[in-house]
């Protein structure tokens, strides 16, 4: 595996982290339990300690920094937006949350 794929995974999965919802495959939208949520965090977080320990991606000493440079990367690509609290959210989450707003006015 690449230093690309590695981290365009890990990227995937982080953006993933931050998901409250999924679309199945005949396009329903469901809400993610906290537990799935949390337990994504946790393997991102893990894979990341991994990456860094082994010299997955080169270039980062802590998991920390490896983490801070896939979620400004993923804010960048416009899969994760800062809503105006400045919370962090899923780009689907977020427009749910928008639209579902606009229709109840």
């Amino acid at each position: 595996m690449t230093e690309v794929t590695a981290t365009d995974r890990l990227r995937h999965l982080l953006v993933r982290a931050y998901t409250a919802h999924y679309v199945t495959g005949g396009g329903i939208v469901k809400p993610r339990t906290a537990s799935s949520i949390q337990i994504d965090r946790v393997v991102v977080d893990q894979l990341a300690d991994f990456a860094v320990e082994f010299g997955v991606v080169e270039g980062y000493n802590a998991p920390a920094s490896l983490l801070d440079a896939l979620l400004t990367e993923a804010i960048e690509r416009g899969e994760i937006v800062r809503t105006e609290t400045g919370q962090l959210e899923h780009k689907l989450d977020y427009q749910l949350r928008d639209h579902s707003a606009d229709r109840k006015c």
